[in-house]
């Protein structure tokens, strides 16, 4: 994940001059720079969801391995201390 942030940032200040260009000194009104604006707003946005829904399922691949590894462990007790908020 960490690596994805920082490839996704490198590219932008890679580009960022390529980006400014076609973004922000092109547009022949200002409308243009709002309706970017909102496009890249949406799409940060939709980023942003992506990611929260991959910690979240990483959360539940951590939840099921500890489960696993209780119940071939022979642990009775399996699902003790597991969130309540898990799928298991």
């Amino acid at each position: 994940m960490v690596m994805l942030a920082t490839a996704m940032v490198s590219a932008l200040v890679v580009g960022r001059e390529l980006i400014a260009e076609f973004y922000l000194r092109n547009q022949v009104s200002p409308a243009g720079i709002i309706v970017n604006g909102g496009i890249v707003v949406l799409f940060l946005l939709g980023l942003a969801r992506v990611v929260a829904t991959l910690m979240r399922y990483m959360a539940e691949e951590a939840a099921l391995a500890k489960f696993v590894r209780r119940i071939n462990c022979g642990d009775p007790y399996a699902l003790m201390g597991l969130s309540r908020k898990r799928l298991i």
